[in-house]
């Protein structure tokens, strides 16, 4: 079996940490909502978080949640590739609220820094679990970058997805066609107005979010 698969019995995002949930509400939530999205449907499972709310951890546990054989998460910028990098080579988030085991080996991970120009490149990343990039380095749309072999990924997780349907993002969506692809936005429209595509599986709202003291220092 695949890492993730082989996995996914050692993550638990309800777990509780001293007696309460360790994960925040909205990230349990929001990885549950998309693994029962999956069990009906294939459009695109979108989540709506609040910016802050803790995305990092949801887009590092959703392939556990979905027994992953391979996963590429797309990201707006080199901060957000490196700290969605970090976390999965750590899982210090999932480990310290109790949401993974403490022993729990991470995935091996490939931060791509760099455009990939040749088949083979892609292909290279057959061996590990995880890929991480920006859309300049990834999207078959941008100059230069070789297109990828439409198996090599059963899971695509978007970051900031009111930028999916610009043509680079759209493109990657598009490259695997037989992936399960989940957005991640903290609002549902594009600057023309236009909504992201796909279904609404989870939507934490800005005042629950207050309320809940997330913003708290």
């Amino acid at each position: 079996m695949t890492y993730f698969a082989t996995n996914r019995s050692h993550v638990n995002p309800l777990a509780a940490l001293d007696g309460r949930l360790g994960l925040r509400v909205s990230q349990a939530g929001s990885i549950w909502a998309v693994g029962a999205h999956f069990t009906l449907h294939n459009d695109p499972a979108l989540v709506i978080l609040p910016t802050g709310s803790g995305k990092t951890a949801v887009m590092t546990l959703i392939p556990y949640m979905l027994a992953a054989e391979r996963a590429l998460v797309v990201t707006p910028s080199t901060l957000v590739r490196d700290q969605v990098d970090r976390e999965f080579r750590t899982l210090s988030v999932a480990k310290a609220t109790g949401a993974a085991e403490r022993d729990l080996e991470p995935p091996r991970v490939n931060r791509v820094a760099h455009r990939i120009t040749t088949t083979e490149t892609w292909e290279s990343m057959r061996e590990y679990d995880v890929v991480v990039g920006l859309p300049n380095c990834l999207s078959p749309a941008i100059s230069g970058v070789a297109a990828p072999p439409e198996d090599l990924f059963d899971l695509v997780i978007i970051d900031e997805a009111h930028h999916a349907a610009a043509a680079t993002w759209a493109s990657l969506l598009l490259a695997f066609p037989l992936a399960r692809r989940v957005l991640l936005t903290a609002t549902p429209f594009r600057h023309d107005t236009r909504r992201v595509p796909g279904t609404t599986v989870y939507e934490y709202p800005l005042s629950k979010a207050i309320a809940d003291g997330i913003y708290q220092t």
